[in-house]
């Protein structure tokens, strides 16, 4: 065969070879090209088309509730516009009627005042005095009151005649019996209180020297180049303001009278109703009137002369400065008083602070107070007030002030809530459920003084504080312990029993509990915060190792988990608590099924996308093996087991270094003085108030428990890490 149909063939093969091929290919890639799109786009489409349904179906569901609550609203609109228009037509119907009362009271003042201008009030008489026969009594003794009525045919019936009533008031004030009794006009209450609004300008026009005349029914007449009468009393203000103007006789009648050439000396001191606001400079008085200037510092004109008297009750705050030499200065008590004493005898005096039984300052009282509830040091805070140039007390009075008024009133009224407490908690029943905890003065093992606080979690308040003197026990690391003691024997006289006691994870004081306390039915817990801080120290210290700092993007989370393996579990069952704690190890690797009976599974939900905020730990590295090692350590999952599901205990550790700042950090500090300041402050404020009582002083505290809120730094149960 010739060379050129070889080659032609062998094309021709290969040819046909590779149509075959591509025709095989192109079915295989077409086959599973359609078993792909069959198997994941298909049913992806048929989930996308059933939950567009599913929103076609609640947005249907939310358009109808729609069309509901517009319908609904549309009928409140409807109500609504009636009951405003109801509330309208009320309202007009009382506007009428509070018209036609007002007109039916002045129409009855009318008819009242005529038919009561003859009578005459007696004030003053005893009760009882008349007996049986008033108008007897009467007859007989209105002679003897008034010797004007001797020789008149007196006639008392329901009215008196008015030439009677017009003797009768002529004796106005008369003695029976050793009591005075007085006779005034007997009007309406209307036109008694329209009669008493011109008292305080009948009173000034009277200190001005003029003679003012209340006529009936209700105006004030006074004679001043001819008769004025006001009908109201802003009448008469404003007469004396713009119009009156001493006459010159009047003036310098009164001015000899008022001041002599002995009174008239350097440095005497005049009151301002000496004076007439001619006297003072324009412009000072505008700006007193706009509010710029304050009225004692206005100031006179050259050549003003005093010349006006007036009664030393009426005169007005404007005053000139007063001289030196009366000026009262009482330095003693740190009291500071200053008097004014106008030459008419006008005086007035003015204190830096109210006087309490014995002469004591009120103030002084409240500084003690405040240094001692505050738990400052008393000689620290008074040096800075020196040092800022201010008066106070002595280290000595605030002492003095501790020893007989702070330190009493603090034991009696913890005493006093403690007791109230008690009370109630009996009425309750039931055993108590007590949250306890020590706090030391001052850190480290050196502590003078402990505090050991009980808190009821029912109620939520302090049941009961102990405080214990290191010298009492044999280190000041058995304080804890030995105030516990003491609270838990101060229930036992009050006949008072606890089922739950949480506290610290001390042993000295878990082993005491588990020996004395349980066998009486008494459950132990410990508190969730001191174990939470107990891992988180362990953590910190897992994570400086080479290869384990992620354990420090975990620690938030597990700490969280810990509190979650508590608030989920109520009736704190000790196995599925454990069950809880130990599944965090698997699920920190990404395991979320456990082998354990109790607790199967993660509770959360699946965990994708924005729900990740934090890498998986990779099974069989170091940081899970160590985190392995810390989170199911023998002690620690014991603790757990024994783990409260309560948060009072953490908000009680946050209350006692917030509270108990007495007493402060120093040996000089005395016993019952850390006693009061440790029952102060859980039960009361630092709000207080001096008050004088008969025969002593107290300073009044306003109750209130500390323990009420939440702690800052609470974790929140969560439901996932």
């Amino acid at each position: 065969m010739p060379k050129e149909d070889l080659d032609d063939a062998i094309a021709n093969a290969i040819s046909s070879t590779l149509l075959a091929q591509q025709s095989e290919l192109s079915t295989f890639i077409q086959s599973a090209v359609k078993e792909v799109v069959n198997s994941i786009l298909v049913p992806q489409l048929a989930e996308l088309t059933r939950q567009i349904k599913d929103t076609n179906d609640t947005v249907s569901q939310l358009a109808q509730g729609l069309e509901s609550s517009h319908k609904t609203i549309q009928s409140n609109t409807a109500k609504l516009d009636t009951l405003q228009a109801t509330v309208r037509a009320n309202n007009r119907e009382v506007n009428g009627l509070q018209q036609q009362v007002g007109e039916l009271t002045s129409k009855i003042t009318q008819m009242e005042d005529p038919s009561w201008r003859s009578n005459v009030r007696l004030v003053g008489l005893k009760e009882g005095k008349e007996g049986s026969d008033a108008i007897g009594f009467l007859s007989t003794n209105l002679p003897k009151w008034i010797p004007s009525l001797g020789n008149r045919d007196i006639r008392i019936e329901r009215l008196l005649d008015y030439s009677d009533r017009q003797a009768v008031l002529k004796g106005a004030r008369v003695q029976h019996d050793g009591h005075p009794l007085l006779f005034f006009p007997d009007y309406s209450r209307e036109k008694t209180d329209r009669r008493r609004e011109f008292a305080p300008v009948h009173k000034k026009i009277t200190s001005l020297g003029l003679q003012p005349f209340l006529l009936y029914p209700a105006q004030l007449k006074i004679i001043y180049n001819g008769t004025i009468t006001f009908g109201m009393p802003h009448d008469a203000e404003d007469f004396l303001q713009n119009t009156f103007q001493p006459p010159p006789a009047l003036r310098r009648r009164l001015k000899g009278r008022d001041f002599t050439a002995a009174s008239a000396t350097k440095n005497v001191v005049i009151c301002g109703a000496h004076f007439t606001p001619e006297d003072y400079i324009p412009g000072d008085m505008m700006e007193c009137e706009m509010g710029f200037r304050h009225q004692n510092r206005v100031r006179l004109r050259v050549g003003a002369v005093p010349s006006l008297h007036t009664a030393a009750s009426s005169a007005p705050p404007l005053a000139a400065v007063p001289a030196p030499s009366q000026l009262g200065h009482s330095s003693a008590r740190r009291k500071r008083e200053l008097r004014r004493v106008c030459a008419c005898g006008y005086q007035h005096s003015w204190q830096n602070q109210p006087m309490l039984n014995r002469n004591m300052p009120a103030c002084n009282l409240l500084l003690s107070g405040a240094i001692h509830f505050s738990g400052c040091m008393a000689t620290q805070t008074l040096r800075m007030l020196k040092l800022f140039g201010l008066q106070c007390i002595s280290a000595g009075t605030f002492f003095h002030h501790q020893r007989l008024y702070t330190i009493p009133t603090i034991v009696d009224t913890w005493q006093t809530q403690q007791t109230e407490l008690v009370r109630q908690l009996k009425e309750m029943g039931g055993g108590l459920i007590l949250s306890g905890d020590c706090r030391s003065v001052s850190p480290g093992h050196c502590a003078k003084y402990g505090t050991y606080s009980l808190i009821e979690d029912r109620v939520n308040n302090v049941m009961d504080l102990q405080l214990v003197q290191s010298s009492e026990v044999p280190s000041s690391n058995w304080c804890e312990l030995e105030g516990l003691k003491r609270s838990i024997a101060f229930l036992e006289e009050q006949d008072m029993t606890a089922s739950a006691l949480i506290t610290d994870r001390s042993r000295q004081v878990a082993k005491w509990v588990r020996e004395e306390m349980c066998p009486q039915g008494t459950r132990h817990f410990f508190d969730i915060w001191h174990i939470g801080k107990s891992i988180g120290k362990a953590l910190d210290v897992a994570a400086k190792e080479r290869g384990c700092e992620d354990l420090k993007l975990w620690k938030p989370a597990i700490i969280n988990h810990l509190y979650w393996t508590a608030a989920s579990t109520p009736d704190g069952n000790p196995n599925i608590m454990q069950a809880k704690w130990e599944s965090m190890v698997n699920h920190v690797l990404d395991i979320h099924e456990h082998d354990t009976p109790t607790f199967t599974c993660c509770a959360h939900p699946p965990l994708e996308g924005e729900a990740r905020d934090k890498a998986w730990l990779e099974p069989g590295s170091n940081v899970a093996i160590k985190l392995e090692s810390v989170a199911t350590r023998p002690a620690l999952v014991k603790d757990i087991r024994q783990l409260s599901h309560s948060t009072r205990p953490s908000l009680r550790r946050h209350f006692t270094p917030s509270c108990c700042t007495l007493p402060p950090s120093t040996p000089a500090s005395p016993f019952l003085g850390c006693t009061a300041g440790f029952s102060w402050q859980p039960c009361i404020t630092t709000t207080m108030a001096a008050e004088r009582l008969p025969g002593r002083v107290m300073v009044r505290p306003v109750p209130l428990f500390h323990t009420q809120g939440s702690a800052k730094h609470m974790h929140q149960p969560s439901w996932s890490l």
